[in-house]
């Protein structure tokens, strides 16, 4: 009976610490085990001072590990080249003539390609 009250903790303390990563903190905790389909190009801008990017960029590069064709584009970098795509906000992920802006999560990215 110790052992079943033991698992319970564990697995409660479990389910607190993944509320307070995914809610409080604003990070996630990712599926290591999702790709994108084939033939998928993902456009990612940022910039690394910017709070919310810092946010997404362990999503993106968890997808990018998993071999997600996903090119990051740093606006503090290539400024004229956000502009000229019509990028005013950040973080925005792009696919075809679809985006996210802002903080997203990996269910929003697979609405996004699925669309």
């Amino acid at each position: 009976m110790k052992k079943l009250g033991l698992i319970i903790c564990a697995f409660g303390a479990i389910m607190i610490i993944n509320f307070l990563v995914n809610n409080i903190t604003g990070f996630m905790i990712i599926d290591n085990n999702y790709t994108c389909p084939s033939g998928v190009n993902l456009t990612y801008y940022y910039s690394p001072q910017c709070s919310h990017c810092l946010k997404t960029r362990p999503l993106i590069d968890n997808l990018i590990n998993n071999g997600c064709n996903i090119i990051k584009i740093n606006v503090e970098e290539d400024f004229e080249l956000a502009l000229a795509n019509g990028i005013n906000n950040i973080p925005t992920l792009v696919y075809g003539e679809e985006q996210i802006i802002g903080e997203f999560n990996l269910d929003q990215v697979k609405e996004l390609i699925n669309n």
